[in-house]
């Protein structure tokens, strides 16, 4: 026999709350005194953040949340290539306080296209914008090791139509690379890439950086209904020219103080 103080919590004082004398107590077996107590152990733990049970949920909440489409952040792709790619990056940042990104940088080393894509298969979000800031030149866009252009299209589709399983239905992909977009080809270029990620593409038909030095953030040529706002970044001086008269902006193509000299050679801003 149990006394009143030696009962279970959730079973005390029954008569006020069936308003009757007391029942006969009943001598519960050890294993249904296990299952009672944790019962009441879990109960109490699931309602306290003494635990940091509650953390925990609303974690879980976040998660769904942050997967939910009308609050899908947006990934911004980056080259290490690219002179002060940090100060780039920053500014960017700065730019656009208010909104929620994941940054991923490409390593000179290996494929951006492959690295792109190995990071949207291991991520579970789905992004509504990508931006992409890397070089450019007309028809082509440079990626880690590797450029992507008309020529090697093809053979890169079923890696960029896997990007779809990483995007929201109206996802925008934005190419910050001078002169992507400058001619015929190039916009076909867009249209293709379009085609392939499900995505609605922006790119640049001029030079893309500082505007003294004849660049703007602008991404003229759409393929598709862009509602993402583009990004800025005002406090970084870098922009790609053709510093070498080669008629090629290519990777030696660095000329931070616009003296028509090239100033660091085999650096790719």
């Amino acid at each position: 026999m149990f006394s009143d103080d030696q009962f279970p919590f959730a079973f005390r004082n029954r008569q006020t709350v069936l308003k009757t004398s007391y029942p006969e107590p009943r001598v519960f077996p050890p294993a249904q005194l296990f299952f009672i107590s944790l019962v009441l152990f879990c109960t109490v733990f699931l309602s306290t953040d003494t635990f940091g049970s509650q953390t925990q949920l609303r974690g879980l909440a976040s998660v769904a949340t942050h997967n939910d489409p009308a609050y899908a952040p947006e990934l911004i792709i980056l080259d290490s290539g690219i002179e002060e790619s940090e100060k780039l990056l920053d500014a960017l940042l700065s730019s656009a306080a208010q909104k929620q990104f994941d940054v991923l940088t490409l390593e000179p080393d290996s494929s951006g296209t492959q690295q792109i894509t190995t990071y949207l298969g291991r991520s579970l979000t789905r992004y509504s914008a990508l931006h992409v800031f890397s070089h450019g030149t007309e028809n082509q866009v440079y990626l880690g090791r590797t450029s992507l252009g008309p020529d090697n299209l093809q053979a890169h589709a079923s890696t960029l139509a896997s990007w779809r399983n990483s995007l929201t239905a109206d996802a925008d992909l934005l190419f910050y690379a001078c002169e992507l977009a400058a001619n015929a080809h190039g916009r076909r270029f867009i249209d293709r890439i379009s085609l392939l990620t499900g995505a609605d593409v922006a790119a640049s038909d001029d030079l893309t950086g500082v505007e003294v030095r004849g660049g703007d953030w602008d991404l003229e040529v759409h393929a598709g209904s862009i509602e993402t706002t583009m990004l800025t970044a005002s406090q970084w001086q870098g922009i790609l020219i053709d510093s070498d008269s080669d008629s090629i902006d290519n990777s030696v193509d660095l000329d931070d103080d616009n003296d028509g000299i090239t100033d660091t050679n085999g650096s790719r801003s």
